[in-house]
C-alpha cells in the first residue's frame, strides 16, 4: 500500500503536460494488454478494424466503441483477462442508482490504488490515515458487523465509528449524535444525502456540536443547498468525491473547491455530446477508462453520469484537469417537449425551505408527463400546491402534465441513497446502442 500512495503522491508534483504523457502512456500499455488478453477486446477490436497501434493520439481514441452495462452484463467471463492470477481478483457488484445488477472482477493492483487515492484525496482535507473518522454508509458490505474482535479493531485500530444509512430513524441518529459529540471524529465520510439529513436533524435539535476538519460527501449528487446547510452546522468545508464501486475513485475537490479534480493517472474521463467533447460548461454524458484494473479492462465504460467540464487551472498546482460539476445521472436529468433539459436541482429551490415539506421525488416517466411526491408533516393548503405546481409547469412548459402527490414517506433506493429526480425519458445526446 506504502508504495502505492507514495507513486500517487509524487504524481501531484508533476506538470500538465508530464501527466498527460504518463497517462497516455499507460492507457497504450492498456490498450495492447487488453487486445492480446482479454477476449472481448480482441473480438470488439477485430470487428472495428482496429489494432492498438492505431491508437496514437486522443482522437485515434474515440475509434474504440464504447462499452456499456449491458455489454459487461452479457459478455463477463470474455472480460476477464486470461493470464490474470485467480488467487489475486475479487468477484464485486454494484446495482447502481439505477437498481440493475452488475457483477465484475477487480485485482489487488487496483484495490490497492484506489485505496492509495482515497488517502490521497482525504489528506487534501486534512485527514491522515489512523485519524477519527465517522461514517454515514448504506452499502451492506462496507458496514463492519462481524464479531466482537473485529469491531475492536474497527473501534481502536482503524478509529472509525458507523451509522448505517440503510436503516436511519431520529433515534439512532440523536445516540450517534452524541457518541459523535463525546469522540470529536476528525473527519466525516457520508453520502450527500444521508449528511444532509443529519445535519439537518442536528440542527434542530441543538446537537449541532460535533466539529470535524472536513466532512466528505459522496456516492450521490451534493446540490448547493445541502452544502451550505452541512458546512454551517459542522462548521467546517465539504469535500465532495465522485467515484464509483466498478471504478474506484474518478474526481474529487482539493482545498480550493473550484471545481472537482479528475485522478486522471488512475483513470481516463471523457466527457461527450453525440459522441464528441463537450466544450467547457457543456454538459455531457460520462465515459471512464479505468487504468489500473487489468484483470477486467474498463475501457469507454458509460457509467450512465453526467458532467460538465471545466477550462480553468486550480490554484492548487495539482496537474489533474476540473470538472466544473458532476451533474448526476443521465436518468436525473428531465427532457421536455420543448427540447430542454432540466437540471435536477432545479427542483431544490422549488421546494427547499418551503414550510411544512421534508422531502420531495420528482419522477417522469414520459416525455410529457412529471409526478411528484411530497413527503410532509403537516396538511398543505391546496393553495400551496398549486402554486407550486405553476411554478415547476412555467419552467418545463404547457405541455408537461405536473401531478404533486403527497405521500407518508419516500423510500431509499436499494443502495441506501435518496434520490430527488428519477427520469425514464433517455437524453437525445447520450450514446445508444443500435
Amino acid at each position: 500500500m506504502f508504495r502505492y500512495q507514495q507513486r500517487l503522491k509524487q504524481n501531484e508534483k508533476l506538470t500538465f503536460e508530464q501527466m498527460e504523457a504518463y497517462q497516455w502512456k499507460r492507457l497504450q500499455q492498456l490498450l495492447k494488454h487488453a487486445y492480446a488478453n482479454v477476449p472481448f477486446y480482441r473480438q470488439r477490436f477485430d470487428k472495428a478494424g482496429l489494432d492498438p497501434a492505431d491508437i496514437n493520439s486522443r482522437e485515434d481514441w474515440q475509434r474504440i466503441p464504447i462499452l456499456t452495462r449491458s455489454d459487461i452484463q452479457a459478455n463477463l467471463a470474455d472480460l476477464v483477462a486470461t493470464n490474470s492470477d485467480k488467487s489475486k481478483i475479487h468477484l464485486n457488484s454494484t446495482g447502481g442508482s439505477t437498481g440493475t445488477p452488475m457483477s465484475f472482477f477487480q485485482d489487488n493492483e487496483h484495490l490497492a490504488y484506489h485505496q492509495a487515492n482515497k488517502l490521497r484525496f482525504r489528506a487534501w482535507g486534512g485527514y491522515e490515515k489512523g485519524d477519527k473518522i465517522a461514517m454515514l454508509w448504506g452499502a451492506d458490505r462496507d458496514i463492519p458487523t462481524r464479531g466482537w474482535v473485529e469491531r475492536q479493531r474497527i473501534h481502536f485500530v482503524r478509529r472509525e465509528r458507523w451509522l448505517n444509512s440503510f436503516n436511519i430513524t431520529p433515534e439512532k441518529m440523536e445516540q450517534f449524535a452524541h457518541q459523535l459529540i463525546r469522540w470529536q471524529p476528525k473527519y466525516i465520510l457520508a453520502y450527500a444525502s444521508s449528511a444532509y439529513l443529519f445535519a439537518s436533524f442536528l440542527q434542530k435539535q441543538g446537537l449541532d456540536l460535533i466539529r470535524p476538519v472536513a466532512v466528505e460527501t459522496s456516492a450521490d449528487k451534493l446540490y448547493d443547498f445541502q452544502r451550505q446547510l452541512i458546512e454551517d452546522v459542522f462548521q467546517c468545508p465539504v469535500f465532495d468525491f465522485y467515484g464509483s464501486r466498478e471504478i474506484g475513485g474518478i474526481a474529487g475537490e482539493c482545498e480550493m473547491h473550484k471545481g472537482l479534480h479528475v485522478f486522471s493517472d488512475i483513470v481516463y474521463l471523457e466527457v461527450l455530446k453525440n459522441g464528441q467533447p463537450v466544450t467547457p460548461g457543456e454538459m455531457g454524458e460520462v465515459i471512464v477508462t479505468n487504468i489500473p484494473n487489468l484483470t477486467m479492462p474498463f475501457i469507454r465504460y458509460q457509467n450512465g453520469d453526467l458532467a460538465r467540464v471545466s477550462d480553468e487551472t486550480c490554484s492548487c498546482g495539482r496537474p489533474f484537469p476540473l470538472l466544473s460539476e458532476i451533474v448526476g445521472r443521465a436518468c436525473d436529468t428531465l427532457s421536455t417537449p420543448n427540447g430542454q433539459y432540466v437540471h435536477g436541482e432545479f427542483f431544490s429551490h422549488i421546494f427547499y425551505g418551503v414550510e411544512g415539506i421534508q422531502r420531495y421525488q420528482v419522477y417522469q416517466k414520459s416525455l410529457n408527463e412529471i409526478k411528484i411526491a411530497i413527503e410532509s408533516r403537516v396538511d398543505l393548503p391546496e393553495s400551496l400546491l398549486q402554486t407550486l405546481r405553476q411554478k415547476v409547469t412555467r419552467h418545463l412548459g404547457p405541455e408537461v402534465e405536473v401531478k404533486l402527490q403527497l405521500v407518508d414517506s419516500i423510500p431509499l433506493t436499494p443502495t441506501g441513497k435518496y434520490r430527488y429526480v428519477i427520469s425514464q425519458v433517455p437524453l437525445s445526446f447520450a450514446y445508444q446502442r443500435d
